[in-house]
């Protein structure tokens, strides 16, 4: 059998390294069962799945042929690497919910005809949605909003 997609068979190399690395790394933590999960289950269980997913996308390298990558597009790479640069640093000083919105507006820049209001709309919602998830539901310890206004 012949190699149709190289890129293909880089890529699941990385996936089943990346999935074994996370497994060698959460070797000592304790797995729990499945009705009481412990601290390394979803992870163990998430570096199996990345290893099955590198093997299935090595299988399909040899299957179906596919044209490597024409050029690099710059502009949603850049502005998706921002938009995360800018959640990380804006969350902690800003609270999740403008951290949420910032982020959204940022990543909506990656596509050039992008719909603002469509973008505005789903910012305000998935900050609302975050907050009440992970904050309320979850106890998870992020300011919603920026200390200055709960002061």
């Amino acid at each position: 059998m012949r190699v149709r997609s190289v890129n293909d068979v880089l890529i699941g190399c990385f996936l089943i390294l990346l999935g074994a690395w996370g497994l060698w790394l959460m070797r000592g933590a304790p797995m729990g069962t499945l009705g009481r999960m412990s601290t390394g289950f979803l992870p163990t269980v998430l570096g199996w799945l990345m290893i099955g997913n590198g093997i299935a996308v090595i299988v399909r390298a040899f299957l179906v042929a596919e044209p490597g990558p024409s050029r690099v597009h710059w502009r949603p790479l850049a502005a998706i690497m921002a938009a995360l640069a800018v959640f990380a640093a804006a969350t902690p000083v800003l609270g999740l919910a403008a951290g949420t919105i910032l982020l959204v507006l940022v990543a909506t820049a990656a596509e050039r005809d992008a719909r603002w209001l469509t973008a505005i709309v789903l910012a305000v919602t998935l900050a609302v949605f975050c907050s009440i998830v992970f904050v309320r539901l979850l106890g998870i310890p992020l300011p919603i909003l920026p200390g200055f206004i709960g002061s």
